[in-house]
């Protein structure tokens, strides 16, 4: 009996620890890169929002929703000025969105509806250079391959 209770704590330890997102994961939507002062301003990628990850589950991430576990999109920002940099996405079928970024310096940024016609955006002052990997996800469950606009800009 005690042997299936551990094997049981150690099964719900490993899948707790696989359904959180992970930035070391390739994109699934590839990678770009952006020097400070990019044109186009804004630049548009079309990714798909959700996945089978649920926030709410992770420690260390203050978010609820549904992602991938590997980033939608990577991107290295280079050549940064001080000024903010803002990601936000629009969802073209009216899903409900959020937003997950995981930035530079190991920190997590989130938002639901902080953006335009409560969009999620997620702006960062005094944005680092380096690698920034990008979720975008749905607030529902289910709602996976949703398609949507992921903006990057510079301006206010």
């Amino acid at each position: 009996m005690r042997t299936l209770i551990a094997f049981c704590a150690l099964a719900a330890s490993v899948t707790a620890a696989q359904a959180c997102p992970d930035y070391s994961i390739e994109s699934t939507f590839g990678e770009l890169a952006l020097d400070a002062g990019f044109l186009p301003d804004p630049l548009i990628r079309v990714v798909e929002a959700g996945g089978d990850v649920d926030l709410g589950a992770c420690s260390g991430i203050p978010s609820l929703g549904w992602v991938t576990d590997g980033p939608d999109l990577e991107f290295t920002y280079e050549g940064s000025s001080g000024g903010a940099l803002t990601i936000t996405a629009i969802s073209l079928t009216g899903t409900d969105l959020i937003l997950l970024v995981n930035d530079p310096t190991g920190d997590w940024h989130t938002d639901d509806d902080g953006g335009f016609a409560h969009s999620p955006a997620v702006s960062i002052g005094n944005a680092p250079d380096g690698v920034y990997d990008v979720w975008v996800g749905t607030y529902t469950e289910g709602k996976d391959g949703a398609p949507v606009l992921l903006m990057f800009t510079e301006r206010d």
